[in-house]
């Protein structure tokens, strides 16, 4: 196994990046304050610091178990990818805790 992060890992000590002509769209760069504030370093890359998705996404945490669940981490302010569409696992447990409308079609999600 190799690598930090969310999902399921990385090539540590990749030299893979983004050419410098290409700088304006790189995104390591663009968020880098974000990144280093988030706690995103070498090996953790685009990870919140404390976001367990990449547990989630493995299927070794269900996601009432992770610490950010409802707290720091909602649809409207999601920190991992579980948790950013509806289909992710972190979001169907959030709609689906709330129960369903009177109607018994699920309640409105916000989401398009």
């Amino acid at each position: 196994g190799g690598g930090g992060g969310g999902g399921g890992g990385g090539v540590e000590a990749s030299g893979l990046r983004i050419r410098e002509e290409y700088g304006a769209w790189d995104a390591e760069r663009k968020f880098a304050g974000v990144l280093a504030a988030a706690g995103a370093g070498e090996g953790e890359r685009g990870r919140a610091s404390g976001c367990e998705a990449g547990k989630v996404l493995l299927g070794k945490m269900e996601p009432p178990e992770c610490p950010w669940f409802g707290t720091s981490c909602t649809p409207e302010s999601p920190q991992g990818a579980p948790m950013v569409s509806p289909e992710g696992a972190c979001a169907a447990y959030w709609w689906h805790r709330r129960g369903t409308a009177d109607s018994g079609r699920p309640r409105e999600t916000g989401f398009q």
